[in-house]
């Protein structure tokens, strides 16, 4: 009784009236960028078999091309003696007037041609090459990480411009359907798409710890806030996993401003000045 239309990609308005109303396949954009990688695939397959050409040049052949049927099957009997003698001895016999000439290509610049064409389909498919053939990164001090790191955003990008209101309308559905309400905190998050390193990890959590321990030394947090801030942390780098709900709950509320309107207004005197008392009218 319900539909949620993913369109894929979007199209001009004559486009999409020609699809129905639909968008653009996923496949369609690559497919000609793929068949032209696969033709010149053959290609360069194709110049390999060429690579060493031979050429025997035969005194009075255009004679015996005309000749009997009996000197042309001479003829073929020679030529395939000539070839299975150079194949087996490296041997090649020659009249007076004969030559034999070996011709050889140069593939100078076809590596160059093909990875342009395998450039062309990781940016139709907008995956870089090091992810989606499985190749090392080239060029000098190449990581790669700028690569990913620019696809992970532009996926992170069309998650929420292309997933998040479809599922704004499916969750909610899913919840009247299963629990019979919509809770009034219904959130959710996509999953990170990188996984950082440890090294990456440790630095994270020693600049987020730096952080907390500022707004804390600063009056702008109290303790309870701050363990609960670090408890925080065991999603993003693992650390602080054995901090509990009880132990946080047990942390009595404590401000490092004193005074007397510290718990109507915990940020009074932040500046170092003493608050002005207002005076009654």
């Amino acid at each position: 009784s319900r539909i949620i239309r993913f369109e894929g990609r979007m199209v001009t308005p004559i486009q999409r009236a020609m699809y129905n109303f639909w968008g653009a396949s996923e496949f369609e954009h690559i497919f000609e960028e793929i068949v032209k990688k696969d033709n010149v695939s053959w290609n360069i397959a194709g110049l390999t078999q060429k690579a060493n050409l031979s050429v025997l040049k035969l005194f009075g052949l255009d004679t015996i091309a005309t000749a009997t049927a009996i000197g042309r099957s001479n003829l073929k009997s020679r030529l395939e003696a000539t070839n299975a003698i150079m194949n087996n001895q490296g041997l090649l016999v020659l009249g007076e007037s004969d030559d034999f000439q070996n011709f050889q290509y140069g593939f100078a610049g076809l590596g160059e041609c093909y990875d342009r064409f395998m450039m062309d389909i990781a940016g139709a498919c907008e995956i870089p090459v090091t992810k989606l053939f499985g190749r090392s990164p080239a060029g000098m001090n190449a990581t790669g990480e700028s690569d990913l790191s620019n696809y992970y955003e532009m996926i992170t990008r069309r998650q929420e411009s292309l997933l998040r209101p479809i599922y704004d309308k499916l969750f909610p559905i899913i919840f009247l359907s299963v629990c019979g309400f919509i809770p009034d905190d219904l959130d959710y998050d996509f999953n990170p798409l990188r996984i950082p390193s440890e090294e990456e990890k440790s630095a994270l959590t020693t600049q987020y710890i730096n952080n907390i321990i500022q707004a804390y030394q600063a009056g702008l947090i109290t303790q309870k806030t701050a363990i609960k801030e670090l408890s925080q942390l065991t999603e993003l780098t693992g650390a602080f996993s054995n901090i509990t709900d009880e132990e946080i709950n047990r942390i009595k509320e404590e401000f490092l401003i004193q005074g007397e309107n510290e718990e109507a207004n915990p940020l009074a005197g932040m500046n170092g000045q003493p608050q002005e008392e207002e005076l009654p009218l």
